[in-house]
Formats: C-alpha cells, structure tokens, sequence
C-alpha cells in the first residue's frame, strides 16, 4: 500500500478528457442502484477519452460497528459484496480507465477489527493496487504535448485532490475549499460521502514570480452523487438518492488551464 502523498501521474496525448468522479456506489445495500452503476461503467469503459475515480463506500459493508450500521438495510455479506464490486468495475480496469481510488468510512468499518479493507481488497483483485491510496490520492494529469505539431497545443497539467470527504451536505463544499487551499498548485478536489451532489468554482490569485504577473487560478471542488434510492438510510438522514445523475467535468484541458463545463450524464446513460 503507497503513502497518501505519493502522486498518481497520468499522461495523455489528446488536449481534452472528461472525468466522472464515482463515490458512495454503496453495493450491497438493499437501495442500491445496481442498474444506474452497470449503465455508468458501461459509459465510461466504452466512451473513448472518458475516465473516473472512486471515492470510496463502493461497497455499503455492514458490520457490527460503528454508526448508521443499517444491518438490516443489505442483502449481500460484506464478502459477497466486494466480489460483485471487483465484477462490476473490472471493465473500467480493463480498458485503463481509473485515475485514483480512495477508502471511505464505509470500508474503514472492517478495518476497525479486522485491519482488513475492503477497498484496498477490490483495488488488489482489480489490478489496480498501484492507484489506491487510503485516505487521500494526489493524482496528476498531464495532457497534449509540450509542441504544437500534431495540433494538440500547450500541455496541460491538472493536479486532482481525491478524498471521500467529510461533513454535512451543508458543509461539504466549504470543507472541501478549506482543505484543497492547504495544497498550493491544486486544481480540482473530488470527495463524495454526503450522497447529495454539489459543485463549486472559487478564483485564487496567483503570483508567477518569473513572469511578476498575478492571474487568476480557477479551483473547484465536486461532491458525488450517491447510487442509493430514496428510502431507508437515504431518507432517514436527510439525503436524496442519485435520480439517474452522475456528475462529469467533460473539459478538463484545452488552450486556458480551468474546468470548461461541469454536467450531469441524465440525459446519457438511459
């Protein structure tokens, strides 16, 4: 298992990528969108230049510790679930498609008496041991080529802060810009964990002591949706289940360094 602060580095030789951060796919659990997941992986394994992160509570995990336990709310052992887990996503690690993968505290429940994790589990049996980290994953995207002549222009480099994150749904986004303004040069933070979708741009002024010119630096933090549905855990904590939506940024890169668009894939993975 690499340290957290091990940078996961990526190279590309198109100027643009879109990124699905997945997070909270909570399989497992009884509300668990299975089909919405299934139609999600298939998107992205299929769709040339697509990718995604996992941000952790891939499996719902229930054991006899902790809160929110929700015993009752699964219908697979926590064995059973990270079988269908590594099932489902092995398309994605098949065709090279994860950037990063984190724990949330859903994985962290067996971790608490068994120093066993499930996520950790699911990255091994994927394949993708390398890109796993346990609480936070810095990954590095580098896109085009540092010359013009195959008309890709400027490379482009992007630094992704992966986290399952913290909080409320009410404080997800502040906390979120508190802890991405600790890593001078971060560009996008990526977190899930309160089931309820959020995006959020803020502008920092950067100071280019070579050029003495002071520009701006867009930053942006997106919470995940969660593929639950609105019943049981979902409602009796206040949240709402994914609705079909999954968030994308489909247009990291190109000739300015900033997020181009932000949207959801309701209208896509039908």
């Amino acid at each position: 298992m690499l340290d957290d602060y091990k940078i996961i580095t990526h190279d590309f030789q198109v100027s643009k990528i879109e990124i699905i951060p997945l997070s909270d796919l909570h399989i497992g659990a009884k509300t668990c969108l299975i089909n919405e997941i299934k139609k999600v992986v298939k998107y992205i394994a299929e769709t040339p230049n697509v990718y995604c992160t996992l941000g952790g509570d891939i499996i719902d995990n229930a054991v006899l510790v902790g809160k929110n336990l929700g015993m009752f709310d699964v219908s697979l052992t926590p064995m059973q679930s990270i079988k269908m887990a590594v099932d489902i996503l092995q398309p994605l690690a098949d065709n090279n498609k994860i950037l990063g993968c984190v724990s949330g505290n859903h994985e962290f429940r067996s971790e608490k008496v068994t120093e066993l994790n499930p996520m950790y589990l699911i990255a091994r049996e994927l394949g993708i041991e390398k890109i796993y980290r346990r609480n936070l994953a810095v990954i590095k995207v580098r896109l085009g080529t540092k010359n013009n002549n195959q008309g890709l222009g400027k490379q482009q480099v992007y630094t992704i802060l992966l986290h399952h994150g913290k909080g409320t749904s009410e404080s997800a986004l502040k906390k979120d810009f508190e802890f991405i303004n600790k890593f001078e040069g971060a560009d996008i933070i990526f977190t899930g964990h309160t089931h309820q979708g959020r995006v959020a741009k803020q502008n920092k002024k950067f100071i280019n002591k070579q050029s003495d010119i002071v520009t701006d630096r867009e930053v942006t933090a997106i919470v995940s949706n969660s593929f639950l549905s609105d019943a049981n855990y979902s409602l009796e904590n206040m949240m709402v289940g994914c609705n079909n939506t999954v968030i994308s940024i489909p247009g990291i890169g190109g000739r300015e360094k900033r997020i181009i668009d932000i949207k959801t894939l309701s209208g896509i993975i039908r």
